[in-house]
């Protein structure tokens, strides 16, 4: 095939010309540019919700049961479960080689077909997780009332999403809607009613009925009875109780009725002001650059909208970092190619090097037309493997480029020159580059996220090398073929001691010459003492390598799979015990916050600018871990940074230290972490214990801590488990049998009225809107409020609390984790990576885990 191409140069200028044409139509037409790939992760997840359930009723009502009626399914290698309070998730990792999907629809099976979960209990939802990267975040902020803002907010939401590339858009930072009809005590022992009136009322009369249909002579006509309520006004004029008179009382003459948003508080604050975010995620084969360029514009047209003191800011741009990495490689190339074509014009020719040169653009433009086929796109590892890939992808064409230009300096003819120094190494450097090749495909084989991710690393390395075969065998031969040979003349043949051409010939053969000396004198006798004493030089080769491998398992290099990345965003996470108040919570968020303060006003850049641009507040959420879900003694805060590029000599690391530095401990907190490597996946130590004794498995994890806190660069060190909140425990009296009193109603009339029964439930717009039924917060708030409550007896009669339940304060548990139908503990740490080997402390723990196992 090389002679047929070398002898048909038309061919093999075809084929550079379409390699070039069909790379540069994927780079610009087929492949998407993003952050990292999509992922469809190998899980099928089961989310449930048990409102106002505790996590012990939460794992025996629900976790348990799916448990049971998934485990013998195959296709799960692992199964994780979290009891929350109000909320199950178990997750189950998929086996190697099994459809998730396959496996989805026989869980679905299963689970739906369990008649034994609590009444209250919502329909379970079943997903596919797909991780997928925000491309850009836009925050509105004001001082405005919360509806007014989330309006806004949605109206800003439909204009994104109406932006071309825009696939969706999230509206973070406002609590969900929900109107609460709130009833006191003694308004329903007046009117003597209870609970299940009101609830029923509103139930019956906010509904639209399908009537059927009129069958006339000019057709068919539907009939349908219009009530939906879908406004607090609209449930305020519902009847409740109708006199002999014809009279009646409405929803509104005994109940407080506020159409709002739920209870449990949680924020969001930019720079002080309220604020609502909405991260922005690409639709499939999106260019991020132009789509987060798009979005900027967008901003700044939105601004000069706005009314006075309503802001609107870019948040959050992952395009920033695709784009250093493209400069970075353009960069890369630029001066690698300069570099190469220097060195080979000084040792072989001009057009000898510009021809191996050739090699680089043909290689990376064919990996690019094939990339879009095997699933990869364009983001920040498959940038990371061209750049890496550009200092071996023209070996092979300089190998087979200077064997064919030894031949012609020979005065070989051309074609025959380059048939035979092209076939001459080709074995050789097919081979070579093989090896290369079966090196990366390693990457291939690795499973999960990190499969995904350098899968795409193996994938690019592999399509460059294949393409760079192909350009150096049968393309760059026939180029070749025209390089011309001058005849070497001194300068004094040649008038006025030469032209500048000759210079540059004298200049090669002078480097020529060095080189040639050197191989003589240097490297060929070495190379006949080592072939004259082969076991010497194989013994002295195996010793050196025993002696580097020994170095990397010392421990005296770390190894980190993930490096620290110096990037623009840090951010503190704090968690209170559960049951925190979230006004206490919101006081430990402010100490953090004025430690930042602090910062930005201390530490500048070069231009003047602070260092920390900009500052968000996350009260009851988080931002950067947005699938923890919502809690009141959760929070975060979040700096946006100046460009590492603009502070050099001030690292993320340096302002984490800082700013832990200047917050100090904060009294009562269950953990706060500080931190700012944002491809960070997990904790750098992760020690996990499984059983069913709570109690065993909280003393082994102390002593994990305790031992842990003695390595230094060792820091926030915690464990999964929190003994939680107090628990008030009601038992049934055995007097309240003779009343008729069971205990599903003693627990039913209790959590309608402090937690809410749920009276509806309907579509707002594009809003899911819950209508809850209890008691107003006043009498919600103590003890006192509990023992006063009246349980109502089937026969209408009103008891106190007391008379029938007994009353126990315990506490609970704020969340059950489960590994495998197992009770689980982990204990997690972070360290400095940089002063910290964790590999020689999980090694130096092992005995002591070992101990503590037995």
């Amino acid at each position: 095939m090389i002679e047929w191409f070398v002898r048909n140069g038309v061919a093999a200028n075809l084929l550079l010309v379409l390699i070039l044409a069909l790379g540069t139509h994927a780079l610009f037409f087929r492949l998407p540019m993003e952050m990292f790939p999509d992922m469809e992760q190998e899980m099928v997840i089961i989310s449930m919700v048990f409102r106002g359930a505790t996590p012990v009723e939460v794992e025996e009502g629900i976790v348990t049961r799916v448990e049971e009626a998934i485990s013998d399914l195959d296709g799960i290698e692992r199964m994780i479960a979290n009891a929350e309070e109000g909320r199950a998730e178990v997750r189950l990792e998929v086996e190697k080689g099994h459809d998730p999907r396959a496996l989805l629809d026989d869980i679905k099976n299963r689970v739906d077909a369990i008649s034994t979960f609590p009444k209250d209990v919502e329909r379970p939802v079943y997903s596919i997780p797909q991780h997928r990267i925000q491309v850009i975040g836009v925050v509105l902020s004001a001082d405005l009332p919360a509806r007014a803002l989330r309006e806004l907010g949605e109206r800003v939401r439909d204009d994104l999403l109406a932006l071309p590339g825009v696939g969706h858009v999230d509206l973070m930072g406002s609590r969900p809607y929900e109107i609460a009809i709130e009833v006191r005590q003694h308004t329903l022992e007046r009117f003597g009613i209870g609970f299940d009136t009101i609830v029923d009322a509103a139930r019956d009369a906010s509904k639209d009925y399908p009537a059927g249909s009129l069958k006339t002579a000019r057709g068919e006509i539907l009939l349908r009875t219009e009530g939906q309520a879908y406004t607090g006004e609209d449930f305020g004029r519902i009847p409740i109780i109708r006199r002999a008179d014809g009279t009646h009382l409405t929803l509104a003459d005994i109940a407080e009725i506020e159409d709002g948003f739920e209870e449990d508080l949680s924020y969001a604050r930019f720079n002080g002001r309220p604020a609502v975010l909405l991260p922005i995620y690409g639709a499939d084969n999106t260019n991020a650059v132009d789509l987060a360029r798009d979005v900027r514009r967008y901003v700044e047209e939105r601004r000069g909208r706005l009314p006075p003191g309503i802001k609107i800011d870019p948040w959050f741009d992952t395009s920033e970092e695709i784009a250093i990495w493209v400069d970075i490689l353009r960069r890369n190339a630029l001066q690698g190619g300069v570099a190469i074509l220097l060195i080979l014009a000084l040792l072989l020719r001009p057009s000898v090097a510009g021809w191996i040169f050739v090699g680089i653009p043909v290689s990376f433009m064919g990996a690019l037309a094939l990339m879009p086929e095997f699933g990869a796109t364009i983001n920040v590892v498959t940038l990371f493997a061209l750049i890496l890939v550009l200092g071996i992808v023209v070996d092979d064409a300089i190998v087979i480029g200077e064997n064919i230009y030894t031949h012609l300096r020979r005065g070989e003819d051309p074609t025959l020159a380059a048939i035979r120094g092209a076939h001459e190494i080709a074995v050789p450097v097919t081979l070579g580059v093989l090896t290369t090749m079966v090196a990366f495909s390693s990457l291939l084989l690795m499973e999960g996220e990190r499969g995904v991710i350098f899968g795409q690393m193996g994938i690019v390395v592999i399509l460059v090398l294949c393409f760079s075969l192909v350009e150096s065998k049968l393309i760059l031969p026939t180029h070749m073929r025209h390089v011309r040979m001058a005849i070497h003349r001194s300068s004094e043949d040649t008038p006025n001691g030469g032209s500048s051409r000759n210079r540059l010939t004298r200049i090669r053969g002078r480097i020529a010459d060095l080189l040639e000396e050197g191989v003589q004198v240097f490297y060929q006798p070495l190379l006949a003492r080592a072939l004259e004493s082969r076991f010497l030089t194989l013994s002295l080769f195996m010793g050196v390598s025993f002696v580097l491998v020994s170095f990397v398992f010392s421990g005296r290099y770390d190894f980190v799979f993930f490096p620290e990345v110096e990037g623009d965003i840090a951010w503190a996470t704090l968690e209170m015990p559960v049951g925190t108040p979230s006004e206490r919570t919101e006081q430990n968020l402010a100490r953090i916050t004025q430690a930042a303060h602090g910062l930005q006003e201390k530490y500048r850049t070069a231009s003047g600018e602070s260092v920390i641009r900009n500052i968000m507040v996350n009260g009851g959420w988080s931002f950067m871990f947005a699938y923890e879900g919502q809690a009141p003694h959760k929070g975060e805060v979040v700096l946006q940074l100046a460009p590492p590029i603009e502070r050099p000599d001030f690292s993320n690391a340096e302002l984490i230290r800082q700013w832990r530095r200047a917050t100090g401990p904060i009294p009562g907190a269950r953990e706060i972490a500080f931190r700012f490597d944002e491809q960070q996946t997990s904790d750098p130590i992760d020690i996990q214990f499984t059983g069913d004794d709570f109690e065993i498995l909280t003393m082994a994890a102390a002593m994990v801590k305790e031992r842990l806190a003695q390595y230094p660069g060792v820091f926030d060190i915690r464990d999964s488990f929190d003994v939680g909140r107090e628990e008030i425990m009601l038992t049934l009296r055995p007097e309240a049998e003779l009343l008729g009193l069971s205990v599903s109603d003693l627990g039913e009339q209790t959590r309608q009225a402090f937690f809410g029964a749920e009276a509806d439930r309907f579509q707002r717009g594009r809003d899911d809107v819950r209508v809850m039924v209890r008691y107003p917060r006043s009498e919600r708030a103590s003890e006192t409020n509990l023992s006063r409550m009246k349980i109502r007896t089937p026969s209408g009669v009103e008891v106190p609390l007391s008379t029938v339940a007994e009353v126990a304060i315990g506490s609970a548990y704020s969340t059950i984790r489960r590994i495998d139908r197992h009770r689980a503990i982990n204990v997690t740490a972070d360290i400095d990576k940089r002063n910290t080997d964790v590999n020689g402390i999980l090694r130096d723990m092992g005995p002591f885990l070992a101990e503590i196992e037995r």
